[in-house]
């Protein structure tokens, strides 16, 4: 089974990833528009497509912290809607995720 610390720890995984990818400075600070609704609707795409989805492909699409942030809140909130599941072949395997039936 997974839990919620599980995901935790996949999310790091990305976000570790993305930063060693990422490493420029930046001179300023801009206002970036993600919106959760946006991302959940991403994520029920791409599971309608593939129907089972790889937990880090939802993070490939854009590498920006904010989305990276609200894509891992979006995934929380369709768990709590009940509209998504997850399953895990091995302890520290890789997450997959899909619609619940």
């Amino acid at each position: 089974n997974i839990n919620v610390f599980d995901l935790f720890t996949a999310f790091k995984t990305v976000l570790e990833r993305k930063s060693e990818e990422k490493s420029e400075i930046y001179k300023f600070i801009k206002r970036e528009d993600v919106k959760l609704d946006d991302r959940i609707e991403y994520i029920l795409c791409r599971i309608d497509e593939n129907k089972e989805v790889l937990f880090d492909d939802l993070f490939t699409d854009d590498s920006r912290k904010i989305v990276l942030i609200v894509t891992f809140m979006a995934i929380l909130e369709l768990v709590k809607m009940n509209q998504i599941t997850f399953r895990q072949e091995c302890q520290f395997g890789s997450v997959f995720l899909k619609k619940c039936p």
